[in-house]
């Protein structure tokens, strides 16, 4: 299902990038990179933003290599 890679993640050029299952990546012009969700409610479609590229990897790091320190979590803003 995923199509992209950490290496095209953080490659990408500026615009909306497409992974699968409604999940996109955006690039913005500055460079900042960040999740997407598109979704359809009611009809219509949405746009759930899922936060920042690096925020989403420090928690997916914290997933798969267990407890992380508590004043690291508390920087986490998901």
């Amino acid at each position: 299902m995923a199509k992209l890679t950490a290496k095209t993640v953080t490659n990408a050029k500026p615009g909306r990038h497409a992974d699968g299952g409604g999940l996109y990546l955006l690039v913005k012009p500055t460079g900042a990179r960040s999740w997407l969700l598109r979704v359809q409610v009611d009809g219509r479609r949405r746009d759930i933003g899922l936060g920042s590229v690096e925020t989403s990897a420090l928690a997916l790091r914290s997933d798969i290599g267990g407890d992380i320190p508590l004043e690291e979590k508390s920087r986490l803003t998901l």
